[in-house]
């Protein structure tokens, strides 16, 4: 990324923008619509009990809406775009994971085998595959299951990440960094707080949703840190973390060409 103490900030504030758009753009549009407490109603095979229209909605509201207002072409655009962003919701958090895998691996603190990447597009394949398996697993639960699992792992994974965050800044001071949060220590923990408690709310809330959340919340949260226990215990990161130089020299080993 080029300068990314500027870029970045605008990007982020970019996709924050897009985001809410894109969300509440439809939203804003299908509350307003007159015909929407009929086409919500007929979508989930039920009438609303509340005069509020969304409190009928079911799955496939909204393109029953869309198409109450621009007839079959703009219902089926509703479909499709539904589709589109789902599959790329769902590439995009399969290769982040992914290559957060891989980097943990090179880095010692996840097993060596997941550093291997694809000889041509340089992807993390065998992560790739440990992810593609999970999905395997959990596609045959229903979508409510999928949804508080995923909550919960993402708030898991947010209180790990401002911890990490915060801890960095008190061991690492020096780090390179080419982009840090404009705070002090201090304040950043305090701006933190409130992220915190939000993760830890909507975490427990989706941990104890149902029996089936419960058991595999739980279970996977045990084996992650009994894996990573032995992983320590047997001297797996304790190799010192790659410096910038070795991560540009195992990338033009690699084929991948860094600008200057």
């Amino acid at each position: 990324m080029r300068d990314p103490a500027r870029t970045y900030p605008r990007a982020l504030l970019g996709a924050v923008v897009l985001t809410s758009l894109t969300y509440l753009g439809p939203l804003a549009i299908a509350v307003a619509c007159p015909t929407t407490a009929a086409a919500g109603a007929g979508a989930g095979g039920g009438a609303a009990v509340d005069p509020a229209p969304w409190e009928g909605w079911k799955a496939g509201s909204l393109s029953a809406i869309a198409q109450s207002i621009g007839g079959p072409a703009l219902g089926f655009a509703m479909l499709f775009s539904s589709l589109v962003g789902n599959w790329g919701l769902f590439s995009a958090e399969l290769l982040e994971d992914s290559t957060q895998l891989q980097g943990l691996s090179e880095m010692g603190l996840a097993p060596r085998c997941f550093r291997a990447r694809h000889p041509v597009h340089f992807t993390p394949r065998r992560a790739l595959w440990l992810q593609v398996a999970l999905t395997a697993v959990l596609v045959g639960l229903d979508f409510t299951s999928l949804l508080t699992i995923d909550n919960f792992f993402s708030c898991l994974q947010s209180v790990l990440e401002f911890a990490s965050c915060v801890r960095l800044r008190q061991t690492q001071p020096r780090m390179l960094r080419p982009f840090a949060i404009p705070l002090g220590t201090g304040a950043l923990a305090t701006m933190l707080l409130f992220p915190v408690a939000i993760s830890a709310y909507v975490g427990v809330t989706a941990l104890l949703e149902s029996r089936v959340t419960l058991i595999t919340n739980v279970v996977a949260t045990a084996i992650g840190v009994i894996a990573g226990a032995i992983f320590v215990l047997r001297g797996g990161a304790q190799r010192a973390p790659p410096t910038e130089e070795d991560l540009v020299e195992r990338d033009e080993r690699d084929g991948i060409v860094h600008e200057h």
